[in-house]
């Protein structure tokens, strides 16, 4: 994986800097109150990557790898720009995906007929446990969670939204654990597309 320069900018993010002047028990006592302790605790420096490639800002829980992939699908060929933190010796993943949808393709499917369409695909052959239709940041989405057959197996929560002609995934794979919950949320709730 390498580094283009489709960043903007990668900097450390609120989390990270929250420790720099701040006495360690007023640290411990805020995170305590926000029941951040545990997510925080495992030592991640969080970075805040802004891409003008979806034209979004979002915060992951370490160093950001960027890549780019190409997709065959039923629709075409699709390009992929992924955005990954690889965490907890390996057993865990964050990302964050964009996939930037011709004008043709968008016009020939609904909204809802992608989202089902790249819920189908992140499933694949595996095993949803939960799937429902959300609104994140203004933009149709779904929220899956789901795993994959293995060994050991493969835990996954996934968020999809459309916006613009850009589909976003936002995705955590735990090999073998259950997935961080609040890492999850924390990446999700910082998630921003930067309208024009």
């Amino acid at each position: 994986m390498n580094r283009e320069p489709l960043l903007l900018s990668s900097r450390p993010c609120f989390f990270a800097r929250l420790g720099r002047g701040f006495p360690v028990l007023g640290i411990c006592f805020l995170l305590g109150c926000l029941g951040l302790i545990p997510t925080l605790s495992q030592g991640a420096d969080w970075e805040e990557v802004t891409s003008h490639i979806g034209n979004f800002s979002v915060q992951l829980p370490g160093e950001v790898q960027y890549k780019k992939d190409e997709a065959d699908t039923k629709m075409g060929k699709l390009i992929l720009h992924n955005f990954i933190v690889e965490g907890d010796l390996g057993t865990s993943v964050y990302l964050v995906i964009c996939t930037e949808y011709p004008k043709a393709l968008l016009e020939q499917r609904t909204t809802q007929q992608i989202l089902d369409d790249a819920a189908g695909g992140a499933v694949g052959i595996g095993e949803v446990q939960s799937k429902k239709e959300i609104v994140h940041d203004g933009c149709e989405g779904r929220d899956l969670v789901f795993t994959k057959p293995g060994e050991p197996t493969q835990n996954l929560r996934w968020r999809i939204m459309l916006f613009d002609g850009n589909l976003y995934q936002i995705g955590c794979v735990s090999i073998g654990n259950e997935v961080n919950q609040e890492i999850f949320s924390l990446i999700c709730d910082s998630f921003t597309i930067l309208r024009k």
